[in-house]
């Protein structure tokens, strides 16, 4: 038979396991591979002026059958795109958001358009002609680092299309994102500090787990009363 001082042990092992549990799902980034590509959701930063600045990486590790010609991501009808601005050149990211440890980032000038990507029928930003472009010809793996800054702040992150066109081909998924309501995959948003969008979910993980583990202590407990098992 188990001893009492054993199964509270065990219970408080399974309350940690789940407190971690959840907490591993909360600071998990988002990420889609689509034709080749890896796309990286790497979360938002809350700027205090009412706006929320946005990362992505998207790499190519060889497996590419074409490069990409352009990628977009959809927006939420509830935001508004600060910038880049539209039809202005933006430069990739070569520095910071594991630029030099997780990824191998290259520094590449792409042309940004704001609405509808007629290719993809996705409603957001789209980045097109990036110059050099992703493709499986050089040193691999290698990331572009793209980041953009909407005019509100989320309180969960939510699913949002994403797609890209590499040659003639497209394909399209889900990603965390700028959506205008939480969905699903809320637990896969994340600061790029490496914080939870919403520490509430930590609170709520923990306090589950908690209840869990004192169920339990509470049935050994019960066990262990005069004419139960010793």
């Amino acid at each position: 038979m188990i001893s009492r001082a054993k199964q509270l042990k065990l219970s408080g092992f399974l309350g940690a396991v789940l407190v971690l549990a959840f907490a591993g799902l909360a600071l998990a980034a988002s990420s889609t591979t689509l034709l080749g590509y890896q796309i990286d959701s790497l979360g938002f930063v809350d700027n205090g002026n009412g706006t929320s600045t946005w990362t992505y990486a998207i790499t190519a590790d060889g497996n590419e059958a074409r490069a990409l010609s352009h990628w977009t991501l959809g927006i939420g009808t509830c935001y508004d795109i600060v910038s880049p601005a539209d039809d202005s050149a933006y430069t990739t990211l070569t520095s910071g958001f594991g630029c030099g440890s997780t990824y191998s980032c290259q520094a590449s000038t792409c042309t940004v358009v704001h609405g509808n990507d007629a290719t993809t029928g996705i409603t957001g930003i789209k980045f097109e002609d990036c110059s050099p472009q992703l493709d499986g010809s050089q040193p691999l793996p290698r990331t572009h680092m793209f980041q953009f800054t909407v005019d509100r702040v989320p309180s969960l992150g939510g699913d949002v299309t994403v797609g890209v066109k590499p040659g003639g081909e497209i394909a399209k998924g889900d990603i965390a994102g700028p959506a205008c309501s939480p969905s699903a995959v809320a637990l896969n948003g994340f600061s790029a500090s490496g914080l939870p969008a919403s520490e509430g979910w930590l609170l709520v993980a923990a306090l589950i787990a908690l209840g869990l583990t004192g169920s339990v202590i509470t049935v050994r407990r019960a066990r262990l009363s005069p004419g139960g098992e010793k």
